[in-house]
């Protein structure tokens, strides 16, 4: 069979939506909506950024990139990375190579559209090992430090004993189904229950101008995503997430934690995504009032823009480190980087030399990957 590779068409999205259900969900409406704010109205982007492998004219594989514009440096200079993400191919039409001729079609495109720098947040195993073959290279990994509650590491026991069993490996999940708590209803409930508090509370809904605000007065940029207004109005949209806006009020905005649940999970599993604060004793504050008041199955947050100091009181909460490389020797969840020109990060992106030299450089955050 011959494949075309090709740029993204919208008379195309109807099947690149379709083609979702093989990535996101079977529901088709939430795969529209899904498409349209990551792709349709990222403020970034002018039009998606997706590219497609055909079969006789049908939709039968995608790799999108996410646009995403970066601030470095004390003066905020901003250059455009857009982010890989969303890559999926039918089943019937597995096995074809497509990793490499969508990647190599996308990567010419993009540079020849003017684009320096691709990153990548969030690779899954085989896309991981296929980007390091293509050319891409580890800037660094982030260590993930999880709290879970004891029901829950019973329940995860049990679900893992049931996967190595013959025949009963389909049942895995349903003790996670059946005695986790989903969403975010123990949390609000547990947060319902404490005692009224005038500096911390807890909100639905972003506050984006004041989050912006506080991000532009407390954070020295090294190399981070553009925080501003529009980022956060837009980011929070994801229809395929829930999240929680942990405040802290003194009386203007002084701290905030931004707490996440997929959802279409199965469990409580809550992921801090998001936070700034004037002082690492507020930051402190906010992840103790979390972990305190309780409602989730597992807590979890990235180490890698912690103070030192923070870092230890993830030991004392009873924080570990998680197993993110999911027993797989040759896998380091991470950021990883692909100049579009020949010679990469080099003469052709002189930003980009720099400023991923090496992962110090970076201000992380789990928002900043498409997968929160």
């Amino acid at each position: 069979m011959n494949y075309e590779i090709a740029r993204y068409r919208p008379e195309l999205r109807p099947g690149v939506v379709a083609l979702l259900r093989h990535l996101v969900s079977r529901d088709d409406d939430l795969n529209d909506a899904y498409f349209n704010w990551k792709h349709e109205a990222n403020p970034y982007t002018r039009e998606p950024l997706v590219y497609v492998a055909l079969a006789d004219g049908v939709v039968v594989g995608m790799r999108a990139f996410q646009g995403a514009r970066w601030q470095i440096g004390a003066d905020r200079m901003e250059v455009f990375w857009p982010c890989a993400c969303d890559f999926v191919v039918a089943p019937e039409h597995r096995g074809n190579k497509f990793f490499r001729s969508i990647m190599d079609f996308a990567i010419a495109d993009l540079a020849e559209m003017g684009t320096g720098t691709l990153l990548n947040w969030s690779a899954s195993p085989v896309t991981y090992g296929a980007s390091l073959r293509a050319g891409w290279r580890l800037v660094g990994a982030y260590d993930v430090y999880a709290r879970q509650t004891v029901r829950t590491r019973h329940v995860r026991r049990l679900s893992n004993r049931i996967r190595r069993l013959p025949l009963a490996w389909r049942f895995a999940d349903v003790p996670v189904s059946l005695f986790l708590r989903p969403g975010f209803d123990a949390l609000d409930a547990a947060w319902a229950r404490s005692t009224t508090s005038v500096t911390l509370s807890i909100e639905k809904l972003p506050r984006p101008e004041e989050m912006a605000d506080l991000v532009c007065r407390t954070t020295t940029v090294r190399v981070a995503h553009a925080r501003d207004a529009i980022y956060f109005r837009w980011r929070f949209g994801n229809p395929l997430s829930e999240y929680r806006f942990v405040l802290y009020r003194a009386p203007e905005l002084q701290g905030f934690l931004v707490l996440r649940v997929a959802r279409l999970g199965d469990s409580a599993d809550v992921s801090v995504v998001e936070w700034a604060a004037a002082t690492p004793a507020i930051f402190e504050s906010l992840l103790a009032s979390v972990v305190e008041r309780g409602g989730y199955d597992r807590l979890s947050v990235w180490s890698s823009a912690l103070e030192s100091g923070s870092m230890a009181r993830l030991g004392e909460w009873g924080f570990t480190p998680d197993d993110g490389a999911r027993g797989l020797r040759d896998y380091r969840p991470g950021l990883l980087a692909k100049g579009t020109r020949e010679v990469e990060f080099g003469i052709a992106d002189p930003v980009a030399a720099a400023q991923l030299a090496g992962f110090d450089c970076w201000d992380l955050r789990p928002l900043y990957s498409d997968f929160y």
